[in-house]
């Protein structure tokens, strides 16, 4: 008797179309979820915009005029996550030659922006006087003569993609070494923390050391990420409570070196107790009344911009009792996935009373989003973080006047 396989056949072909639509779903959810995560306009730009002063608004174009006629202009073009279709500029590439189009009276033209720039520039070159990139690096056939290229300290990426010398500009020091202690460093690496690095030295429960830094030597070099001065210290670390990144800074992601930037919070509430001298003075470290935590960074760079928020100094608004088991850590800015810049990204967690919530972007599937602000005024700088999922939302703002401040000179 011969048995028919029609129907064995007809079931598999419906199961492997089910879950072909059901990573298309999947995938698509993921790219709408990624570039509905926008850069918004600044606070700057908006004032301005609502100011009216010689501009003027046509749907997604903006334009700025000077005070008396020129026949001269420049188009900004943006880059990727911005208000374009789909928040992507590569959506909308000809966009700068509607704008071209639409005011004839201009006779000389300059594109000024990122990637996209370049790439309408170059098709053709002879449509435009000039082309200013900012933080990347020309490609295609425009001429680097009429390019202006302007990059950082933080665009290493763009630095070695430059084989043109004319019209590049460089903000920041030349001529610095890499970044770099006073002294050579000794960290074991198949073993638990043991950091030595001449007269200091740091373990996952006791650190100690002596640094001086002159006034000449922290002016020449910013690198160390220091004022000058004189410390030393003796402290015991007792962490309390800890902030795992998840998947994010596992073995395999570490192996691939995925991100630019790794950081892991092991002791985001830990009690350290003591001594430090500064500068003459002598300071007592108690778990009583110094509240602090112990983390690490570790990668190729640091993210631009670079958001740290962490206290657990913490008082209840309901009972104006002291929260003796909460914390809460916020850390990230502009993350890199295999050079892949993700935008304006946070991680957060806030451990309560023993309960935790954490507020994590790679984990999409908990809803996890962010948005977050920096104002600088002349005597202080306020953040504003408001991080949610389905279940849970944080809203951290904070103010520290800036004679509080450490300058760190990582730049």
């Amino acid at each position: 008797m011969e048995q028919s396989t029609e129907k064995p056949c007809h079931k598999k072909w419906k199961i492997a179309a089910g879950i072909f639509l059901s990573v298309l779903v999947l995938a698509a959810g993921g790219f709408f979820w990624y570039v509905s995560d926008y850069y918004r306009a600044g606070d700057v730009a908006l004032e301005v915009l609502a100011s009216g002063d010689h501009l003027e608004v046509w749907d997604d174009l903006t334009s700025l005029f000077p005070s008396s006629f020129t026949d001269t202009a420049i188009i900004f073009y943006p880059s990727a996550k911005v208000e374009m279709p789909f928040y992507m500029a590569i959506f909308d590439v000809n966009a700068a030659a509607e704008v071209m189009e639409a005011f004839p009276d201009i006779s000389h033209w300059h594109i000024a922006g990122h990637s996209m720039a370049s790439q309408f520039v170059s098709e053709p070159p002879d449509e435009v006087d000039g082309l200013i990139l900012l933080g990347d690096y020309l490609y295609g056939d425009y001429p680097p003569a009429n390019t202006l290229t302007v990059y950082g300290t933080l665009n290493q990426n763009v630095e070695g993609q430059i084989d043109y010398t004319e019209n590049v500009g460089f903000r920041g020091r030349r001529g610095s070494p890499p970044l770099s202690s006073l002294e050579p460093v000794s960290i074991p690496m198949d073993a638990p923390l043991d950091l030595k690095a001449g007269e200091c030295s740091c373990t996952e429960t006791h650190m100690s050391g002596h640094v001086r830094v002159t006034a000449e030597e922290a002016a020449d070099h910013l690198e160390w990420m220091g004022d000058a001065g004189e410390r030393e210290w003796d402290l015991d670390i007792r962490k309390l409570a800890a902030y795992h990144m998840g998947y994010g800074a596992s073995k395999f992601f570490r192996t691939l070196n995925a991100f630019e930037l790794f950081w892991h919070a092991e002791g985001m509430k830990t009690a350290f107790s003591g001594w430090v001298h500064l500068n003459g003075e002598e300071y007592i470290v108690r778990p009583e009344d110094c509240f602090d935590d112990a983390d690490k960074n570790w990668g190729g760079d640091f993210t631009f911009p670079w958001v740290w928020l962490s206290s657990n100094d913490l008082v209840s608004n309901v009972t104006g009792k002291r929260l003796a088991n909460s914390v809460f850590e916020v850390g990230g800015g502009n993350p890199k996935a295999f050079g892949i810049a993700l935008g304006q990204k946070l991680l957060g967690q806030f451990y309560y009373e023993g309960q935790d919530y954490e507020f994590n972007f790679s984990k999409f599937w908990t809803g996890s989003r962010t948005f977050f602000d920096c104002r600088e005024t002349d005597a202080e700088i306020h953040w504003k973080v408001v991080q949610t999922t389905f279940r849970a939302k944080m809203e951290v703002e904070i103010s520290c006047p800036k004679a509080e401040k450490l300058l760190i000179n990582y730049e």
